[in-house]
Formats: structure tokens, C-alpha cells, sequence
């Protein structure tokens, strides 16, 4: 029972392919699905490569390219599933940075910038720090307040 419910993943299995990816540069890889005339029905790919944040796989065929959701397998692998696979399609998966990623090299840059025009005009910043005093002192009263209530 148990070799037959794992064969896909052993090497057993009927109708198993082995694809060999075409890397273009680092971040993306290309595998030929439709190389052999296609694949008309559904199809599960297992791409052996760890499955992080950043990943997106997409179906590029003649008529355009669609995306496909990437669903994590054994060993943290990437298993996404083909619906067809026409003649001449490819399945490319490309690796990019997510949004929270970028978000957070823009407020580390922001604040480089901050701390290097502090360091070069402090002057800048000293109206600055008197408003953030004052305000801290009024947080500072009102909350001894509420505690005295």
C-alpha cells in the first residue's frame, strides 16, 4: 500500500519525467513540460528546489503566460499542479524579492540617509529634538496622572 501511494515520488511511478531545468541567471528557471507533444490532462510537477518566500511559477505557452500557485511538498520541495501542458509550453519559476523585503531595504536606506545628514548638518535635527522633548514630558505628566487616579 504504502509504495503504491508513494511511487510518484520514489521513481516508480507511471508516466514520470525527469525535466532538467534551464537556469537564467540565478533567479529564474525554465522546464520544458511541453518539449514531448504536451501533456493533455492534469499533471503535478515536483520542482527540487527549497521552497522560501519570493518564489512564482508560471505557464508560458503560445497564446501567453498564466500563473500558477505553488504548493509545498516533502523536503521543502515545490509541487505545482497543470491543469494541460500544450506543445512548445514551458513552466518557468523565477525567485524575487517579496514586498516586505523591499519595504524594509527602503526604510533601512531611509534611514541611513537620516542618520548621515545628522551626522553632516546636526542643526537640522535641533528643533526637532526640543518638539520631541517637549512632547515626551507631556506623555510623561499625563500618564503620572493617570496612575495618581
Amino acid at each position: 500500500f504504502l509504495r503504491d501511494a508513494f511511487s510518484w515520488l520514489v521513481g516508480r511511478g507511471g508516466g514520470q519525467v525527469a525535466l532538467d531545468p534551464q537556469w537564467v541567471g540565478t533567479e529564474e528557471a525554465r522546464l520544458p513540460v511541453g518539449a514531448s507533444g504536451g501533456w493533455p490532462g492534469p499533471v503535478w510537477v515536483l520542482f527540487k528546489e527549497s521552497d522560501m518566500p519570493g518564489w512564482s511559477a508560471s505557464l508560458q505557452t503560445a497564446g501567453g503566460s498564466r500563473p500558477l500557485a505553488i504548493l509545498p511538498s516533502e523536503l521543502d520541495y515545490m509541487l505545482v499542479r497543470l491543469d494541460s501542458a500544450p506543445a512548445g509550453s514551458q513552466l518557468v519559476f523565477r525567485y524575487g524579492p517579496t514586498g516586505s523585503e523591499i519595504g524594509a531595504w527602503a526604510i533601512s536606506l531611509g534611514g541611513l540617509c537620516l542618520v548621515a545628514l545628522w551626522m553632516v548638518r546636526p542643526a537640522v535635527y535641533r528643533p526637532l529634538l526640543g518638539r520631541a522633548l517637549q512632547i515626551r514630558s507631556r506623555l510623561r505628566s499625563w500618564w503620572i496622572g493617570l496612575e495618581e487616579e
